[in-house]
């Protein structure tokens, strides 16, 4: 993967949702309004893209590298779910509407990164236009981004508590509405993101068993040969 490639598919992954959602707005999108979020993940493209190998060697002996890492995309994550999608429905949002539309808007700016990525297959070594796999399964991306809309919108509408079952003031902590959300989001979406990033790691040791498997398949025919020679 070249690096203008890497730094292409990052910034899909990261804003496309976040521009999608504000389109649906009549609004410019972020992309073009501010440069924090494309230095951010230009940063960890580069980062991810030169020291591959170290960084997945580091989490097959300790997944203590996986946290900083979740924790920069839990963060990029909530705040393109809540800014992008679910404060800017909240916003814009009149007495016809109904509580869906945050939530719609907050899926589509948590997944449809992911989506967009999936269809073009920007992670592939060659890109290709194919029918998104995220669409035919009710992914995690989504489902964490529908869990982050209905907290926010619970936090920002009293009524919805009750629905809901609880409320963000029974936390012993005190912040502004804002603040105080994106602090428990932010620490339940890193968790949560640690266990999938740890869970999507497992996999190496079926491959090296795998390949173990392959190597004695292959050793097999040798053998047969040097029994029939003898």
């Amino acid at each position: 993967m070249s690096i203008s490639q890497a730094l292409v598919t990052v910034w899909i992954l990261a804003v496309s949702g976040t521009n999608l959602t504000a389109l649906l707005f009549n609004r410019t999108p972020g992309f073009f309004l501010t440069d924090k979020v494309v230095i951010c993940y230009s940063l960890v493209a580069l980062f991810v893209l030169f020291i591959t190998p170290v960084f997945n060697i580091l989490n097959l002996f300790s997944f203590a590298f996986v946290i900083p890492m979740s924790f920069l995309d839990a963060v990029s994550k909530v705040n393109a779910v809540l800014n992008g999608g679910v404060f800017l429905a909240l916003k814009n949002q009149t007495d016809s509407t109904t509580f869906f539309t945050p939530i719609i808007c907050g899926i589509i700016a948590g997944s449809f990164g992911g989506i967009i990525a999936d269809a073009f297959g920007l992670l592939k070594e060659k890109p290709e236009f194919s029918f998104p796999a995220s669409i035919k399964s009710f992914s995690v991306s989504v489902f964490l981004s529908a869990i982050t809309a209905l907290v926010a919108v619970e936090y920002k509408r009293d009524y919805f508590s009750n629905i809901a079952g609880f409320s963000w003031k029974s936390f012993p902590v005190e912040f502004d509405d804002i603040k105080a959300a994106l602090v428990w989001i932010v620490f339940l979406v890193t968790f949560v993101n640690f266990f999938i990033q740890k869970k999507a790691f497992a996999p190496a040791k079926e491959v090296k068993a795998k390949s173990s498997g392959m190597s004695s398949v292959f050793s097999t025919p040798s053998k047969k040969k040097k029994q029939k020679a003898a």
